[in-house]
C-alpha cells in the first residue's frame, strides 16, 4: 500500500469513525434525573443537605435540620445543565445550575445564586441516594411541613 492510499484510507475512515463515536454519547434525558433524591458531600445546615428531583417539573430541597426553609420550584434540564429556579413566590429568587454526570449533580457556581444557609462551591457533589435515604428523607420533609407552630 503506497503512503497515497493510506491517508486517503484515514481520510475515508474518519467521518465513519466520528459518527459511531457520537452515537456512543448518551446525552442526558429528563427521566435520568426525574424522581429522584441527591444528598450533598458535606455537611448541610446541622444535618444532611438533600434535594428532591420530581416527575412533575418542581424540586425541592431541604439544607439541613437547623434550617426551616424548605426551597421549591421549577427545574429545567438543558444537554446536561440543570437548572433549578426557586419560587420567589413561595421563598426567594434563586437559581442554582448543576452538571448532571451519571448518578451526580455537580454544583456550577457561575451564574448560581447559591443556597441561603450552605453556600456550595464550584465543583462540589450531590449524589443521587438510595431508596432507603429517600425515605428518611421524605419523613424530614414531611415532619417539617406537619410540625405544629405552637
Amino acid at each position: 500500500m503506497k503512503k497515497g492510499q493510506f491517508w486517503n484510507y484515514i481520510k475515508a475512515l474518519l467521518p465513519v469513525m466520528a459518527v459511531l463515536l457520537a452515537g456512543c454519547y448518551k446525552s442526558v434525558q429528563e427521566s435520568d434525573i426525574a424522581g429522584k433524591s441527591y444528598l450533598y458531600e458535606k455537611d448541610g445546615f446541622g444535618g444532611s443537605f438533600s434535594i428532591q428531583i420530581n416527575i412533575d417539573g418542581t424540586y425541592d430541597y431541604y439544607e439541613g435540620n437547623l434550617s426551616s426553609y424548605i426551597g421549591v420550584g421549577e427545574w429545567e434540564l438543558d444537554g446536561d445543565t440543570l437548572l433549578l429556579a426557586d419560587n420567589d413566590e413561595a421563598g426567594y429568587p434563586l437559581a442554582n445550575y448543576f452538571k448532571v454526570k451519571g448518578d451526580s449533580l455537580i454544583f456550577l457556581s457561575e451564574n448560581s445564586s447559591n443556597f441561603l444557609y450552605v453556600k456550595v462551591a464550584e465543583g462540589e457533589k450531590f449524589s443521587e441516594t438510595q431508596s432507603s435515604d429517600k425515605a428518611g428523607y421524605q419523613q424530614s420533609v414531611t415532619a417539617v411541613y406537619t410540625q405544629n407552630p405552637n
